[in-house]
């Protein structure tokens, strides 16, 4: 630790943030990662601090509605970086595939690769021709405003924290926000529920379905092999090292547990009995394969960050979800077809 008179100066531009908030929250949050009071000195930490640098801009971008909460399961849900490039395995295929379309659509001719070697201008021929190749957009870093950029990404390969920062401030929002006409909105929202079910012409199926359920269908209708967000209970070893309860995965460790609860939450219903439901949704950050061939300067830049984020709801809602399946599908009417099968469309008709 050192002790400081001053702190170093920092520098922003003002133009790269939307708002003035947000220009000061990046020179606070550069301030606690690098410095802290002792005994009313300023002291300089040893190397940057990652945690409070980031405890500061959770707090910063965290809605004034959001009431911190004792964390209900022992899931931490902390996004995790990944390290996935494109095979090199399939660049001579890149290449035999561009070397083909590049013949179908200028026809047969040599490409003049010019004198090879350092500080040499190369033929304007050879330089577009290299410009297009498929391999060198898929492989090939390019250097733009000091950072180095890539046209074809993994989403979650080499994420920092400036841009979980900058995901979770995007998708963060005030979900307590009324406004001046909530009142009036609520009051006539059955009238609205109502107007929306005519207009999809629902009327015809109103008392024609019969509520069924069944454990064993529910289960045979879920794909075991994909995420199953949180479960509310601890994970850990049962009596035996071997024997391990999670809390957070895949759907097959999790959809006995989930059923179980899922069944007394129905049957006392049914009973007309009071049942308190817990469900927990999880948002992860989406990992996929981005492109951006045409993005050109800092909109290339931009496009480095750029990710998605799912949210994962409780295995409770989807057993929930797929018990009123059926009835979803009618209430859609001819309007909205997303997602429905071939079938139900002749159906609606």
């Amino acid at each position: 630790m050192e002790d400081l008179k001053v702190i170093e100066p920092i520098k922003r531009c003002r133009l790269e943030y939307p708002t003035k908030s947000a220009l000061f929250c990046s020179i606070y949050s550069e301030i606690v990662g690098n410095y802290y009071l002792s005994e009313k000195k300023i002291c300089k930490f040893s190397k940057f601090n990652d945690f409070v640098y980031k405890e500061f801009l959770y707090e910063a971008h965290t809605g004034k509605n959001q009431i911190p909460i004792k964390p209900m399961t022992s899931d931490k849900n902390q996004p995790t970086s990944s390290c996935v490039y494109p095979d090199e395995d399939i660049r001579p295929i890149c290449d035999a595939v561009f070397e083909e379309w590049l013949i179908r659509c200028v026809g047969e001719f040599e490409i003049n690769r010019g004198v090879q070697g350092p500080n040499v201008v190369q033929p304007l021929s050879y330089l577009c021709v290299e410009a297009l190749r498929f391999s060198n957009k898929i492989y090939n870093e390019e250097y733009v405003d000091g950072v180095f950029c890539r046209r074809v990404r993994w989403t979650t390969t080499q994420l920092h924290t400036k841009e979980y920062i900058k995901l979770y401030s995007e998708f963060n929002r005030d979900t307590t926000y009324r406004g001046p006409h909530f009142d009036t909105l609520l009051r006539l929202l059955p009238d609205v529920n109502d107007l929306v079910f005519r207009s999809l012409d629902c009327e015809r199926f109103r008392k024609k379905l019969k509520f069924r359920y069944n454990p064993i269908e529910l289960l045979s209708q879920v794909k075991l092999e994909t995420s199953g967000g949180i479960l509310p209970l601890a994970s850990g070893n049962v009596n035996n090292p071997e024997f391990s309860v999670k809390n957070s995965g895949k759907k097959i460790f999790l959809i006995m547990a989930a059923i179980k609860e899922f069944d007394q939450y129905i049957r006392k219903i049914l009973d007309g009995k009071d049942y308190q439901l817990n469900p927990i949704g999880v948002i992860r950050i989406k990992g996929e394969w981005r492109y951006f061939l045409k993005e050109t300067g800092k909109k290339l830049v931009d496009c480095q960050s750029k990710a998605r984020e799912f949210f994962i709801p409780s295995l409770l809602f989807l057993f929930l979800s797929l018990i009123f399946g059926e009835r979803r599908k009618f209430e859609t009417g001819r309007v909205i077809m997303i997602g429905m099968k071939s079938f139900m469309v002749g159906l609606m008709s």
